[in-house]
């Protein structure tokens, strides 16, 4: 292969490499969720400011009510006051007046108040819905994601197990192992082997030192018959 043809499979092999390092879903998915936290933390504090927004609307459109009440309620004592006697009826009734005017004006800052906090109320709900529904996604997704890593490692320690299994013999496990059993049944023919050679051997010698010690007992019955001879020689 020439210089150049192998430059172009490295690049090739790289830049596959690159695509699926970048397509990698576990990581865009864990990158996904780090994304919707930053965001949940984001709406929170919206939240938070807006929630702190609609409490002091309400405070103040609370106090503008209250102050509305008693300029209505002074300005019946001030009545009351100036038809008893105990104060000037001409006093009594301009000062009622003046009440009943800061009433209006107070009611009419209630009234815009009250507007303002309604509006924030609702974008505060809306708000605390989106949070809500937002910190259900990202535990449905972490959840998901656990499950989805262990069947990743089973799949992948399945697959690994799988290709092991698939691979021929000759490279395998399971062919070393035909090959021990042959090695160890040729050691056991080779022992039964000598064995039988070992017994035809016995068999010889026996037979051999059988013939041989036949004629040993011969030839001393034949030095026997001597000796006797030579005795009755003697006498």
């Amino acid at each position: 292969m020439s210089l150049f043809k192998r430059a172009i499979n490295m690049f090739k092999s790289e830049a596959n490499a690159a695509l699926d390092e970048a397509e990698n879903p576990e990581k865009m998915l864990k990158q996904g969720i780090r994304d919707l936290k930053d965001d949940l933390r984001d709406a929170k504090e919206a939240l938070a400011e807006t929630k702190s927004v609609v409490n002091k609307l309400e405070r103040d459109m609370n106090e503008a009510k209250n102050k509305a009440e008693n300029y209505q309620n002074n300005a019946k004592k001030l009545l009351q006051k100036g038809k008893s006697g105990d104060m000037d009826p001409d006093k009594a009734d301009q000062l009622a007046k003046k009440a009943l005017n800061e009433k209006k004006q107070a009611e009419s800052k209630a009234e815009q108040l009250q507007s303002s906090y309604e509006k924030q109320k609702q974008q505060a709900d809306a708000l605390q819905q989106k949070v809500s529904e937002l910190q259900q996604k990202i535990s449905q997704y972490e959840s998901e994601l656990k499950t989805l890593e262990a069947r990743s490692k089973a799949a992948s320690a399945t697959r690994k197990v799988n290709e092991e299994l698939s691979k021929s013999d000759s490279d395998g496990t399971i062919a070393m192992m035909e090959r021990m059993k042959d090695k160890v049944e040729k050691e056991e023919d080779m022992a039964e082997a000598y064995g039988e050679m070992a017994e035809a051997n016995e068999s010889v010698d026996d037979e051999i030192e059988e013939a041989l010690g036949g004629a040993s007992e011969s030839e001393t019955d034949d030095e026997l018959a001597q000796l006797k001879a030579e005795l009755d020689e003697g006498k």
